[in-house]
């Protein structure tokens, strides 16, 4: 499946096609089943019917506008090759058409029998093509599948009257709206680690514990879990971070890897040692002596899980830093019931193994 523009606004819908049923693309098997195997029920809309909605047909009275649309298709096509592909449609502004061309491109992907086109109102703000389509999204949209995946997208899939064409809409509206596709990538990312690092299949034993947390920057997602153990003097051994990250597509997993190594590594002394103070107006630290990071020893064993997305590539330096501070303080309270409230962790009674 190839993404032929990314970018995300209030003013999106999303457009896959798909050729036949012979062609899948990737993702998850039900959905993709779903859309190649489209069957069709009675009820075409005329072409009397296609004009009041605004949309394209096949007949004389608006064949300028339907062979403007398929000359659209055709260099999309000749872009993907023979793959499935999503087709990214966003405005430049407020009421400038972008849903208008989003259905009619739709519609004219639909014309070709071989091929079938699945129309996505990603518009979660101000959704539209329900609307201008006549459909009364009964079972729900867009974001009740955001907020409920399990339930899968067999039900959200409305027929539109155009053969070969359906409508998933936007479903209920809410005030922020992006927050429900980050959300969605980071109830992702969380799974990811928390499944690697063992969450609910590996217990630990007394004296150890787990702690989680997820960070977003530069338009990346990181999760990671923290395993430390705490003796009965309260000396605190960080044992393992698993993280697993959310940058996009991953155009050089090894660097990926060593950024958020590095950033787990620089992070952690911040977390554990990392206090600047002041005398008398002045910095009393001055040199390594005075300001301790982290030592070779005291790292922990890293594990770095990347998703595998289309999306187009975000940040990477920075974002392993956040969660590992937050992962370990959750991680103490778990192994010894006491909640940090300040860093560093040495300033709480607690020192280091």
């Amino acid at each position: 499946m190839n993404k032929l523009a990314s970018d995300n606004t209030d003013f999106s819908d999303m457009l896959a096609e798909h050729q036949g049923e012979g062609h899948h693309g990737e993702g998850h098997a039900t959905p993709s089943h779903s859309i190649a195997r489209m069957r069709e029920e009675a009820g075409a809309l005329a072409p009397i019917d296609c004009e009041r909605k605004r949309l394209i047909h096949r007949e004389e009275s608006v064949r300028q506008q339907s062979d403007a649309f398929r000359g659209i298709r055709t260099r999309l096509l000749e872009m993907a090759g023979e793959t499935n592909f999503i087709t990214l449609v966003v405005a430049v502004s407020p009421r400038s058409g972008g849903s208008f061309v989003t259905r009619n491109l739709a519609a004219a992907f639909a014309f070709d029998e071989a091929k079938t086109s699945l129309l996505m109102d990603c518009n979660l703000r101000y959704p539209n093509q329900h609307k201008a389509l006549g459909i009364e999204p009964r079972t729900g949209g867009l974001i009740d599948f955001l907020e409920h995946p399990s339930r899968g997208i067999a039900s959200i899939m409305y027929h539109t009257g155009v053969p070969r064409l359906r409508l998933i809409p936007a479903g209920k509206s809410r005030e922020n709206s992006g927050e429900y596709f980050s959300s969605f990538r980071m109830r992702a990312v969380l799974d990811l680690a928390a499944t690697k690092a063992g969450w609910s299949s590996t217990p630990l034993p007394p004296g150890k514990g787990r702690g989680i947390a997820v960070a977003e920057a530069f338009h990346t997602l990181v999760a990671q879990v923290a395993e430390v153990s705490v003796d009965k003097d309260g000396k605190v051994k960080v044992d393992r971070v698993v993280c697993a990250v959310d940058c996009g597509t991953p155009i050089n997993p090894d660097v990926i890897a060593a950024q958020i190594e590095g950033g787990i590594g620089y992070g952690l002394g911040a977390a554990l040692y990392g206090a600047i103070t002041l005398k008398d107006g002045r910095v009393e630290q001055n040199n390594f002596d005075g300001y301790q990071v982290l030592r070779m020893n005291e790292m922990p064993k890293v594990e770095v899980h990347i998703v595998q997305s289309g999306a187009a590539p975000t940040g990477i330096g920075e974002p392993g830093v956040a969660p590992v501070g937050p992962a370990v303080a959750n991680a103490i309270f778990a192994a010894t019931g006491r909640r940090l409230r300040s860093l560093p962790i040495v300033k709480n009674g607690l020192d280091v193994a």
